[in-house]
Protein backbone atom coordinates (compact mmCIF):
# COMPACT_ATOMS: atom_id res chain seq x y z
CA UNK A 1 0.00 0.00 0.00
CA UNK A 2 1.40 3.39 -1.05
CA UNK A 3 1.99 6.27 1.66
CA UNK A 4 -1.17 8.08 -0.57
CA UNK A 5 -3.60 5.73 0.81
CA UNK A 6 -2.34 5.23 4.16
CA UNK A 7 -2.84 9.25 4.23
CA UNK A 8 -5.98 8.82 3.15
CA UNK A 9 -7.42 5.89 5.01
CA UNK A 10 -5.64 7.76 8.98
CA UNK A 11 -7.99 10.56 7.55
CA UNK A 12 -11.17 8.34 7.02
CA UNK A 13 -10.63 7.72 10.74
CA UNK A 14 -10.77 10.42 11.96
CA UNK A 15 -13.40 11.52 10.24
CA UNK A 16 -15.51 8.38 11.75
CA UNK A 17 -14.03 9.04 14.88
CA UNK A 18 -15.21 12.90 14.53
CA UNK A 19 -18.19 11.28 13.81
CA UNK A 20 -18.65 8.86 16.81
CA UNK A 21 -17.02 11.49 19.78
CA UNK A 22 -16.61 14.83 18.08
CA UNK A 23 -14.10 17.25 16.60
CA UNK A 24 -12.34 17.92 19.96
CA UNK A 25 -11.40 14.10 20.82
CA UNK A 26 -10.48 13.52 17.54
CA UNK A 27 -7.95 16.15 17.61
CA UNK A 28 -6.67 15.16 20.80
CA UNK A 29 -6.69 11.01 19.89
CA UNK A 30 -4.84 11.61 16.19
CA UNK A 31 -3.08 14.75 17.19
CA UNK A 32 -4.23 16.39 14.33
CA UNK A 33 -5.75 20.44 14.31
CA UNK A 34 -9.36 21.19 14.05
CA UNK A 35 -9.19 22.90 11.13
CA UNK A 36 -7.75 19.90 9.19
CA UNK A 37 -10.56 17.72 10.71
CA UNK A 38 -13.31 20.36 9.46
CA UNK A 39 -12.11 20.69 5.90
CA UNK A 40 -12.02 16.50 5.80
CA UNK A 41 -15.45 16.19 7.10
CA UNK A 42 -16.88 18.97 4.78
CA UNK A 43 -15.42 16.73 1.78
CA UNK A 44 -16.03 13.12 2.69
CA UNK A 45 -18.34 11.43 0.61
CA UNK A 46 -17.62 7.84 2.12
CA UNK A 47 -14.64 7.32 -0.29
CA UNK A 48 -10.97 7.04 0.17
CA UNK A 49 -10.80 9.06 -3.27
CA UNK A 50 -12.48 12.38 -1.39
CA UNK A 51 -9.60 12.37 1.34
CA UNK A 52 -6.34 11.99 -0.86
CA UNK A 53 -3.76 15.11 -1.29
CA UNK A 54 -4.93 17.34 -3.73
CA UNK A 55 -2.82 19.46 -6.10
CA UNK A 56 -1.45 22.48 -4.75
CA UNK A 57 -0.07 23.82 -8.08
CA UNK A 58 -1.77 27.31 -9.60
CA UNK A 59 -3.90 27.17 -12.07
CA UNK A 60 -2.29 30.61 -13.76
CA UNK A 61 -0.07 33.10 -13.04
CA UNK A 62 0.15 36.33 -13.17
CA UNK A 63 3.67 37.10 -15.15
CA UNK A 64 3.01 34.39 -17.46
CA UNK A 65 3.74 35.20 -21.37
CA UNK A 66 0.81 36.76 -23.26
CA UNK A 67 -0.16 34.99 -26.46
CA UNK A 68 1.43 38.26 -28.64
CA UNK A 69 4.90 37.45 -26.85
CA UNK A 70 4.25 34.17 -27.44
CA UNK A 71 3.46 34.69 -31.39
CA UNK A 72 6.28 36.91 -31.66
CA UNK A 73 9.08 34.53 -29.83
CA UNK A 74 7.66 32.01 -32.36
CA UNK A 75 8.75 34.13 -35.25
CA UNK A 76 11.92 35.78 -34.49
CA UNK A 77 12.90 31.55 -33.27
CA UNK A 78 12.02 30.34 -37.17
CA UNK A 79 14.08 33.70 -38.54
CA UNK A 80 16.69 33.85 -36.39
CA UNK A 81 17.79 29.82 -34.58
CA UNK A 82 19.30 28.29 -37.07
CA UNK A 83 22.01 30.79 -37.84
CA UNK A 84 22.46 32.88 -34.95
CA UNK A 85 20.88 30.24 -32.02
CA UNK A 86 18.75 31.87 -28.57
CA UNK A 87 21.31 35.08 -28.62
CA UNK A 88 20.14 35.77 -32.23
CA UNK A 89 16.40 35.12 -31.53
CA UNK A 90 16.59 37.51 -28.17
CA UNK A 91 18.09 40.14 -30.25
CA UNK A 92 15.51 39.87 -32.88
CA UNK A 93 12.92 40.04 -30.15
CA UNK A 94 14.01 43.15 -28.48
CA UNK A 95 13.99 44.76 -31.27
CA UNK A 96 10.71 43.99 -32.07
CA UNK A 97 9.28 45.22 -28.47
CA UNK A 98 9.71 42.40 -26.26
CA UNK A 99 10.72 43.72 -22.93
CA UNK A 100 11.46 40.28 -20.78
CA UNK A 101 14.77 38.93 -19.64
CA UNK A 102 16.51 36.61 -21.91
CA UNK A 103 15.89 33.34 -19.72
CA UNK A 104 12.23 34.07 -19.68
CA UNK A 105 12.13 33.67 -23.38
CA UNK A 106 14.44 30.71 -23.77
CA UNK A 107 11.78 29.06 -20.46
CA UNK A 108 8.92 30.36 -23.01
CA UNK A 109 10.14 28.99 -25.75
CA UNK A 110 10.93 25.41 -24.69
CA UNK A 111 7.38 25.37 -22.82
CA UNK A 112 5.79 26.39 -26.48
CA UNK A 113 7.50 23.67 -28.09
CA UNK A 114 10.61 25.21 -29.94
CA UNK A 115 14.10 24.44 -29.79
CA UNK A 116 13.90 20.60 -28.74
CA UNK A 117 12.81 18.68 -32.26
CA UNK A 118 16.00 20.98 -34.14
CA UNK A 119 18.80 19.96 -32.00
CA UNK A 120 20.13 16.68 -34.15
CA UNK A 121 21.46 14.13 -31.82
CA UNK A 122 25.51 13.08 -32.44
CA UNK A 123 24.85 9.07 -33.96
CA UNK A 124 25.10 6.43 -31.85
CA UNK A 125 28.78 5.47 -31.90
CA UNK A 126 29.27 1.87 -33.53
CA UNK A 127 31.28 -1.00 -31.83
CA UNK A 128 34.09 -1.03 -34.15
CA UNK A 129 37.55 -0.87 -32.68
CA UNK A 130 40.47 1.01 -33.85
CA UNK A 131 41.78 -2.84 -33.98
CA UNK A 132 40.69 -5.90 -34.57
CA UNK A 133 39.79 -8.08 -31.58
CA UNK A 134 42.84 -10.96 -31.70
CA UNK A 135 41.45 -14.45 -30.30
CA UNK A 136 45.26 -15.62 -30.03
CA UNK A 137 47.51 -14.51 -27.85
CA UNK A 138 51.05 -13.38 -28.98
CA UNK A 139 49.47 -12.62 -32.27
CA UNK A 140 50.23 -8.93 -32.03
CA UNK A 141 52.87 -7.46 -30.01
CA UNK A 142 54.10 -3.84 -29.00
CA UNK A 143 57.95 -3.99 -27.92
CA UNK A 144 59.76 -0.58 -27.15
CA UNK A 145 63.58 -0.29 -28.06
CA UNK A 146 65.54 2.27 -26.74
CA UNK A 147 69.38 2.96 -27.29
CA UNK A 148 72.10 2.47 -24.96
CA UNK A 149 75.08 5.20 -25.61
CA UNK A 150 78.15 3.45 -26.42
CA UNK A 151 80.19 5.59 -23.73
CA UNK A 152 77.63 3.39 -21.10
CA UNK A 153 78.72 0.38 -22.04
CA UNK A 154 82.46 0.94 -22.24
CA UNK A 155 83.32 -0.38 -18.60
CA UNK A 156 81.73 -3.79 -19.23
CA UNK A 157 84.22 -5.39 -21.78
Amino acid sequence: MNIITQEAKKRQTVVKCEVKKGKNRASRMYGVSLSSIKRWCKRYDGTLQSLKEKSHRPNSHPKRHTAEEEELIRKCFLEKYLRYGWDGVYDEAVERGYKRSFSGMVYAAKRIGLGSELKTQKPSRKHDRRYPELLVPGKKVQIDVEEVPYNCLRFYK
